[in-house]
């Protein structure tokens, strides 16, 4: 849990995160680029590195979003694209699985199981939602579920199933009424009489 009082930097270190593994920041309101902070030296490069472990394996990523760098001669700044590495540490050393952007991507896809918006969801609960969720009653921890995760689509496909589920029970229902109805009109002849053809009423 990372908590703190606002502006502590709570949403910083959610970036950080966030950005390590996926290239993203943890709000759709900043791209990578935003992540530069407006005070940093110009010869001093945007970077981050994560070290996590998952299913016994340790992981090493490392990404620098695109920025702008001083030009080593003359005057004015280049733009440097993003870059990424990810590696598996084991006890030989460090083992490159990705070198750029890309692989990164596919990489972590691969690792994770997840995508942004799925993690962002899953792990990243805003603090307001997450006591509201402790606190609350059962009905309520259901919507606040919803909003968190997203699931209100299934919630409605569960809606529109149970319509067809009546619907269906319905015409089941009227489909007995009137074989019920034909079958009173049936009449018996045990004794092999001969039966004839029933006038239209």
């Amino acid at each position: 849990v990372i908590s703190g009082k606002t502006g502590a930097g709570k949403t910083t270190i959610f970036d950080g995160i966030s950005f390590a593994i996926f290239g993203k920041a943890s709000g759709d309101d900043r791209a990578g680029a935003d992540l530069r902070s407006h005070f940093a030296e110009s010869d001093l490069p945007t970077e981050v590195s994560l070290q996590f472990q998952l299913r016994d394996k340790t992981y090493y990523i490392w990404r620098a979003p695109q920025q702008e760098k001083l030009k080593k001669s003359g005057e004015g700044s280049t733009t440097v694209g993003a870059k990424a590495e990810i590696y598996e540490i084991t006890n030989e050393g460090k083992v490159l699985l990705a070198s750029n952007v890309r692989e990164a991507d596919e990489k972590i896809k691969q690792i994770i199981g997840l995508d942004a918006n799925q993690f962002k969801q899953i792990l990243m609960i805003p603090q307001g939602d997450f006591k509201k969720l402790l606190i609350s009653e059962s009905k309520d921890k259901e919507q606040i579920l919803q909003k968190l995760f997203h699931t209100q689509i299934y919630k409605k496909i569960e809606e529109k199933l149970k319509e067809n589920a009546t619907a269906l029970k319905r015409s089941e229902e009227q489909v007995q009424l009137e074989m019920q109805s034909h079958m009173a009109d049936i009449v018996w002849h045990p004794d092999g009489e001969e039966i004839s053809e029933l006038e239209p009423s």
